[in-house]
């Protein structure tokens, strides 16, 4: 017989914590890295390019607009909708204005950016490469 396994699946918990010890949420992040790694990749340089940009100009509002999107756009990327919407009550971050949300998107990037850079990226980047060498090798069978 033989048997198939899906791959490419990272499975990670993240907890949102209050300044009392309180637990607020408990995240299942649950990536498939051939639906999402590139666009979670994407993402994540544009959340680089949005930040530059409102460094260039902090009192830009589309700037700080712009930023804010992006990193709404990778944390949903991430941890889906679901999981977004429980982190943007969490931070207080619904109905704010431009300059609130980019300051929160700030707040919320620093502090989910160790397990975004130190656990999540790495994983996709690490998994799309050997699913990238299972499809050359397949690429190289089919051309025999």
């Amino acid at each position: 017989m033989y048997q198939v396994q899906r791959k490419n699946r990272i499975v990670e918990q993240l907890q949102l914590v209050y300044p009392n010890g309180n637990v607020a949420y408990t995240l299942d992040v649950d990536i498939n890295v051939d639906r999402t790694g590139g666009q979670i990749d994407h993402a994540y340089e544009l959340v680089g390019i949005a930040r530059n940009a409102i460094m260039k100009d902090p009192n830009s509002d589309e700037a700080a607009l712009s930023y804010a999107q992006t990193v709404i756009a990778l944390f949903t990327a991430i941890f889906g909708e679901d999981n977004c919407d429980k982190l943007l009550t969490f931070y207080e971050a619904k109905n704010k204005s431009q300059k609130e949300a980019a300051g929160i998107a700030t707040e919320m990037l620093v502090d989910l950016f160790p397990f975004i850079n130190n656990e999540i990226i790495p994983k996709v980047r690490e998994a799309s490469a050997e699913r990238k060498k299972q499809l050359l090798e397949m690429a190289k069978a089919v051309n025999k």
